[in-house]
């Protein structure tokens, strides 16, 4: 099967907006654990269903990352890349806060260290977001690709004056020999 294969011949392209969806991300998801933990802790930390049932708030969290999966899957254009980070973000904060429940052998949300490695995934997203955004300037084919991205969204519905002098700083950071350039 030669499904994949076309897609490893070049290497992924970075999206501009790199830097503020990844922050977006990451602020979404430390703000959801801070809130999760504050309302537990003033609450007393109830427990949602009756008996044996326990409805975790993982499963939330998959959830919000699902539906975040969804939306960029499904849609073309920039619009839902920011709230799709929002919810990525809080679905993974609901996703980890429940990391101390999946390292211990008796389900303890508690476990002392589980914050720790909480914050050591944390740090280790801050800095692979970092790297990747470090990686190197983006090249003028990266430059060209974003700006077809921009042109979708121009499709869609008119440039404001910011989208077209984005746009425009785009396209002159692009090799002017491409001929896809010029259309643009």
């Amino acid at each position: 099967m030669e499904v994949a294969r076309p897609h490893l011949k070049h290497p992924p392209v970075r999206n501009v907006d790199i830097g503020g969806l990844q922050d977006t991300f990451l602020v979404s998801a430390v703000a959801t654990i801070l809130v999760i933990r504050l309302q537990l802790w003033l609450t007393n930390y109830p427990q949602l269903g009756g008996g044996k049932l326990h409805i975790a708030h993982l499963l939330w969290g998959g959830f919000g990352m699902l539906i975040a999966l969804i939306l960029l899957l499904s849609y073309v254009g920039r619009s839902l890349r920011v709230p799709a980070a929002v919810l990525g973000g809080i679905g993974f904060g609901f996703f980890i806060d429940e990391l101390g429940k999946f390292v211990t052998s008796d389900n303890d949300y508690f476990y002392k260290p589980a914050a720790a490695i909480i914050y050591i995934v944390f740090v280790l997203i801050f800095l692979g977001t970092r790297a990747m955004r470090r990686r190197r300037g983006f090249t003028a084919r990266e430059y060209l690709v974003n700006a077809m991205d921009l042109a979708t969204d121009a499709a869609r519905h008119d440039f404001d004056v910011r989208e077209k002098h984005r746009a425009l700083a785009m396209i002159d950071q692009c090799d002017p020999s491409d001929p896809l350039v010029e259309p643009l």
